[in-house]
């Protein structure tokens, strides 16, 4: 089935589902989206993209009768596993012209670092499994000139939540590619903190540098030292 945030509509079942036979036995259903595999022995529903674009949901199980009592329809209510994170990006210039006056700046890329995605969850309780902690990279970016209003960067992605966020980005100076590493995401002074079931707007601030045309430059040389020869060994076998 598709599904329309915040509204209630009819599922319905492919494969047909009945009650038992003898009409005594309580039935109960339980939903899971995506749509996943089934393992031959277990109630564990694996997911084969783990990209983090998945809206991963568990609706525990209810009550739906018997086959001589069947209940009156009954909702499924799907509530998510994951954290939702939303990236946004703008431009702060130097007000009179910096560093960068005059050049294009795009945004490349944004990676985040050692996150979780779900591998699978258990229709019996609703358990996640998650995937190995990787890196990820927020889909959906084009190398777009970064506005100096906040714009959306990416697609939503949907990742386990956390005690914090760690991001490398990459940007596009020029013909220059500029990335800043291991960037932590702040709430405040306080590292930002995501929750299960909540959406989460982080905005990344690229600030441009002062001009540095009344600086020294700093210049460099190099030297290798050369091999000093050592003493020679003999061996006999």
């Amino acid at each position: 089935a598709s599904f329309v945030v915040g509204t209630t509509q009819e599922i319905s079942l492919n494969q047909e589902l009945y009650y038992h036979t003898d009409g005594t036995t309580n039935s109960f259903v339980a939903g899971i989206s995506p749509a996943g595999q089934v393992a031959n022995a277990g109630t564990a529903v694996a997911f084969s993209q783990k990209d983090g674009t998945q809206d991963v949901m568990y609706a525990s199980a209810i009550s739906v009768g018997k086959g001589d009592s069947p209940a009156v329809s009954r909702n499924l209510t799907f509530e998510h596993k994951t954290t939702q994170l939303n990236f946004e990006i703008k431009l702060e210039k130097v007000s009179g012209g910096g560093e960068w006056n005059g050049k294009r700046v795009a945004l490349k890329s944004i990676t985040m670092k050692e996150v979780a995605v779900p591998a699978a969850v258990d229709a019996a309780d609703g358990t996640v499994t998650w995937s190995s902690a990787a890196t990820l990279a927020v889909p959906g970016i084009a190398e777009t000139v970064i506005a100096e209003a906040a714009t959306a960067a990416g697609s939503p992605i949907m990742i386990k939540a956390g005690d914090k966020v760690v991001v490398d980005v990459a940007i596009v100076v020029g013909s220059d590619t500029k990335v800043f590493y291991n960037v932590p995401v702040m709430n405040g002074s306080d590292n930002l903190t995501t929750v299960t079931g909540k959406s989460h707007k982080i905005t990344l601030t690229m600030k441009e540098p002062a001009t540095a045309d009344d600086a020294v430059k700093i210049t460099t040389t190099a030297t290798v030292t050369p091999w000093v020869v050592g003493d020679s060994g003999t061996a006999e076998l």
